[in-house]
């Protein structure tokens, strides 16, 4: 068997294709990795909106919570549902809603920025356990804005646009910053809460999108979104658990995941065929030092062993630069149509990536090395 010091130290006598062939398999790497990273990303924070003990009903017409409009006098009938939580004054958690995309003006500044408002009450507070405003939540009544820490990324404005005392401008009516909340994690983060009856009278509607209940825990969650459709009084509406609703909704972004996976393998793709082109030149020019090493008694299996060492050692330094740079992004906001999130990147998808690198490795050392033992030993070492 040849040393393994032999292998190594060969990657540093041949300096620039060792740079060249490293840099190629980084750069797919970091590419392919980082579109999958991002619709990853997505998904969970898509997924994390929701606790399990929670039920989301709206109207049983409407797919997704913003095309919802149910009847505000519901929401007395749905919050004496048997299992729904209770504060400690005896009051049902249950949080009356609207849920809403409008387009923003901030004075001064950016005109049209899409954004997402959600019309709450006082009992959000307790409803929404992930949303966490600093300073503990303030009063909205009087047209006051609690905004998301990544709302300002949504609108595409520096967060100094957002801080608390600055203006905002949507459905003809002016309001004020009062507040940033945390939900981390969550794409709710990016999101503008204002008063529920505020918004009501600004937009001219009477109606909601949705109430959001608190059961005792997850099994009378489900238990309450069943017996809706058997509640002849309830007929209109639709429950789901809020983690079934949210991991729907996550679902359908399965498209975008897919066509990430396809941009990241055809990225990825091409990154690997340069660097596998650049080992393949790198080993048939080889031809001499294969020969040798056949000469003084070595075998093709160790000499191919020696190469494929040598190529996986190189391919997963590169895939390691390059996962090091997609890691370097997490924690980057990333604005979409409804929302904002985070850039997740986690140890599965960088063994992915080292994973990937080794593939590339393999298949760049031990096929041009094949092909390398083809010529007779005599001939092998004569070769220019």
């Amino acid at each position: 068997m040849i040393p393994l010091k032999y292998s190594l130290r060969n990657l540093w006598r041949r300096r620039t294709r060792t740079v060249l062939t490293a840099g190629g398999v980084a750069l797919g790497v970091f590419a392919g990795l980082g579109m999958v990273a991002a619709a990853s990303s997505l998904r969970t924070a898509i997924a994390r909106n929701g606790d399990p003990d929670q039920v989301l009903l709206y109207s049983k017409a409407a797919t997704q919570l913003e095309l919802s409009a149910i009847d505000a006098s519901l929401v007395e009938t749905v919050a004496a549902l048997s299992g729904v939580r209770t504060d400690a004054r005896g009051q049902p958690l249950a949080s009356p809603e609207i849920y809403a995309g409008t387009l923003v003006d901030i004075p001064d500044g950016p005109q049209d920025r899409l954004a997402v408002v959600r019309a709450v009450t006082p009992a959000a507070a307790a409803v929404h356990s992930r949303v966490r405003p600093e300073g503990g939540w303030p009063a909205l009544t009087g047209r006051r804005a609690l905004v998301g820490r990544l709302a300002a990324t949504k609108l595409g404005v520096p967060e100094a646009a957002l801080a608390p005392g600055r203006p905002l401008e949507f459905e003809g009516a002016r309001w004020t910053v009062v507040g940033v909340f945390d939900a981390p994690g969550t794409t709710m983060e990016s999101e503008i809460w204002v008063d529920l009856q505020d918004l009501r009278v600004a937009a001219r509607r009477e109606d909601l999108t949705h109430v959001v209940l608190v059961a005792t825990d997850a099994a009378a969650a489900r238990a309450i979104a069943g017996e809706l459709p058997w509640r002849t009084d309830l007929r209109v509406l639709t429950g789901r658990t809020a983690t079934d609703y949210y991991a729907a909704y996550a679902t359908a972004m399965q498209p975008l995941a897919v066509l990430a996976a396809l941009l990241a393998v055809l990225v990825g793709a091409g990154g690997g065929f340069a660097a596998l082109n650049t080992m393949s030149a790198n080993v048939s020019a080889r031809i001499r030092e294969i020969g040798t090493l056949r000469a003084i008694g070595y075998s093709g299996g160790a000499v191919v062993t020696a190469i494929a060492v040598e190529s996986v050692a190189l391919a997963v330094a590169g895939a390691a630069v390059g996962c090091a740079g997609v890691a370097a992004f997490s924690g980057l906001p990333v604005r979409m149509a409804m929302g904002a999130f985070r850039l997740e990147v986690g140890w599965p998808l960088v063994g992915i990536g080292l994973g990937i690198g080794a593939a590339i490795g393999l298949v760049g050392g031990v096929w041009p090395a094949l092909r390398g033992l083809r010529p007779p030993i005599a001939q092998a070492v004569r070769a220019a």
